[in-house]
């Protein structure tokens, strides 16, 4: 049995998996940042979605990742959900 390296085993662990981020603000674009910079994930494998389409545009412009203004949309197929929303929306984003 071939031992991986902790940075392939971590990079071969994402290989198939889906990220929906569910909010688009400046959190949810650091994460989008460093998973991208680190090659963990690919454009394709991350999903964004927010109700602003200027965030929207941006991050999809910027980053390459699939965006949308539906929350059920993006998070379908996700093997991980980030709620990255500010607290006084969360109620209503979990609805």
């Amino acid at each position: 049995m071939r031992r991986l390296k902790a940075d392939q085993y971590n990079r071969a662990m994402f290989t198939d998996t889906q990220v929906a981020f569910i909010g688009g603000g400046n959190m949810t674009e650091a994460l989008v940042r460093g998973l991208l910079r680190q090659r963990l994930f690919a454009p394709g494998q991350l999903a964004v979605s927010d109700p602003l389409p200027g965030r929207r545009e941006w991050l999809a412009t910027q980053y390459g990742v699939m965006t949308g203004a539906d929350n059920r949309a993006a998070v379908q197929g996700a093997g991980t959900i980030v709620l990255s929303v500010e607290p006084q929306v969360l109620d209503s984003v979990l609805e």
